[in-house]
Order: C-alpha cells, then structure tokens, then sequence
C-alpha cells in the first residue's frame, strides 16, 4: 500500500517593507527546488537588524497578501 506523501511547507520571512518580486522570486525558486507544496510569508513584526519599517505590520500583511 502506498504511503500519503508529506506536506511539505517552506516559511519565507521578512520586513516586507514594501513586499517586491525578489522576495516573490526566493519564495518560488525555494518551493521548486525543494519540492514544497507550499510557501508561506510571513512578515517580521518588529525588525532586528535595521531601522523600523516604514509601513505597520498590518499594511505589511496585507502587502504580503495582494502580491501572492
């Protein structure tokens, strides 16, 4: 009997400050290569190696969103 196959999840984290077709280019790139199913993003709330976004994490996420 065949075995179900695994769900394979890959996370992408960033500021997302604003969210731009690299970040949408690294998530893709890492789903094919590494077989996942999926790609989740997940913008950082509060940064720890730059000054603060511009944009809250409210508008972030909803960046991160419109352009998946």
């Amino acid at each position: 009997m065949n075995q179900p196959q695994p769900h394979r999840l890959g996370v992408l984290g960033g500021m997302f400050d604003p969210i731009h077709n690299g970040h949408l280019a690294a998530a893709t790139h890492a789903r094919h290569v590494l077989g996942l199913n999926q790609v989740k993003l997940i913008p950082c709330h509060h940064p720890n190696h730059r000054s603060p976004p511009a944009a809250n994490a409210t508008h972030r996420l909803e960046m991160a969103r419109l352009a998946v």
